[in-house]
């Protein structure tokens, strides 16, 4: 499923974004 795949992509984006402003935060 293409939309599948999308939700993952967005979800692994999401994620990836949350880690970056945690380090940013913790920094």
């Amino acid at each position: 499923h293409i939309e599948a795949e999308w939700v993952k992509s967005g979800f692994k984006l999401s994620r990836e974004q949350m880690l970056e402003k945690i380090k940013v935060f913790l920094a």
